[in-house]
């Protein structure tokens, strides 16, 4: 199984609730006008059913509301109000947190929206598909070039390399072919070559000018950045490092919180601000998220699924309502839209159930 949870599902399908079409109750009979039975049984979208609303805890004909205001009945002083107040176009409603959100708002700070650092292998890792990653002794050569030049570039005073454009030059295939040596060829040894790959790769901030282009004859800096691959978790050490998904919790860019800030490096980055994780799995409805697995409620069986993390808005994930199951329904403004995998098929999960999600369908106001 993959280890992260793929938050790009594309949305293919087609409406399958329409209309003024609510949300139904947990007890059909039970939701009639004039009784709080919807509320008592938990309205799974907290609407009423037979385009009753919901008022002060009740599922009323709209035909009653305007008795109620005749009556100078003030919902603010019973306690009790609506599932939301009526929301200024874009803004939709979000039953589940009572409020109204407006998707086409982008947000100052996204979490998982920062600087995606490559995965640089070295050879023998898994890929996707469990097999080992088998890299030639040149792509290795190359590999521990780019890793060099990255790290220059993160710790080095005014290093700059385009390292693509060095790394491609005929003299790095030249200096790994040389035998070992003060110059650190292998001599087209591939298991030498892999073991500097990985050397360099492992590689943390350290205060040693040697690591600098001699052009620069200044050490790398250090202080105030935390740079290590000792990522870990309770299975075993460096279980999360070097698999190319960021796993130290950082705010602005990661896709789990498995290791402690700032130790996984290879994968991450060097840290050199404030820790600041993001709470994984608590996401809201609503709000900006990197992943569905960062959304509350998540889960890949989707009878039990709660959430989805998908783009509104100008590249902004937001974590967006499940309607999966056949007795679910959106509330309005949104379309329960079916979700495809990155091939174009049917997304679904281990029991067949095809994936749908509460898609705001005002989107076009959005341009």
């Amino acid at each position: 199984m993959l280890k992260h949870v793929l938050w790009a599902a594309l949305i293919t399908g087609s409406v399958v609730s329409s209309g003024l079409s609510l949300s139904a109750c947990s007890e059909v009979e039970s939701c009639k006008p004039g009784t709080a039975g919807c509320v008592e049984a938990g309205p799974k979208d907290g609407e009423c059913q037979f385009d009753l609303v919901l008022r002060n805890g009740k599922c009323m004909n709209p035909a009653d509301l305007d008795k109620d205001e005749d009556s100078g009945t003030d919902e603010a002083d019973s306690g009790q109000v609506s599932a939301c107040a009526p929301c200024e176009s874009p803004a939709l409603c979000v039953p589940e947190r009572e409020e109204c959100v407006d998707f086409c708002e982008t947000p100052e700070e996204i979490p998982g929206s920062g600087r995606e650092v490559e995965q640089i292998t070295c050879g023998g890792e898994r890929d996707a598909m469990d097999k080992p990653l088998v890299l030639t002794f040149a792509e290795t050569c190359t590999n521990t070039c780019l890793l060099t030049c990255r790290w220059q570039n993160w710790f080095c005073p005014g290093a700059k390399t385009d390292c693509s454009a060095e790394c491609a030059k005929p003299y790095v295939q030249t200096d790994c072919s040389l035998p070992p040596g003060p110059s650190g060829g292998c001599l087209n040894d591939l298991a030498c070559q892999r073991n500097k790959c990985t050397e360099v790769r492992a590689l943390g901030c350290v205060a040693d000018a040697t690591l600098c282009p001699n052009t620069m004859g200044m050490a790398p800096v250090c202080e105030g950045i935390t740079c290590n691959n000792q990522c870990k978790n309770s299975m075993s050490a460096q279980a999360n490092a070097f698999d190319g998904y960021c796993d130290d919790g950082a705010y602005t860019f990661s896709d789990t919180d498995l290791c402690t800030f700032g130790a996984d490096c290879a994968d991450c980055g060097p840290r050199n601000m404030p820790e600041r994780a993001v709470d994984k799995g608590k996401i809201e409805l609503g709000e900006p998220c990197p992943n569905s697995a960062r959304c509350a409620g998540r889960s890949s069986d989707f009878d039990i699924n709660k959430s989805w993390c998908l783009d509104v808005a100008a590249d902004v994930g937001r974590c967006l309502a499940d309607c999966s199951g056949d007795d679910e329904t959106c509330p309005q403004g949104f379309k329960c839209t079916a979700l495809s995998n990155s091939s174009g098929a049917d997304l679904i999960d281990g029991r067949g159930r095809r994936g749908k999600v509460c898609y705001p369908d005002n989107q076009n106001q959005c341009n």
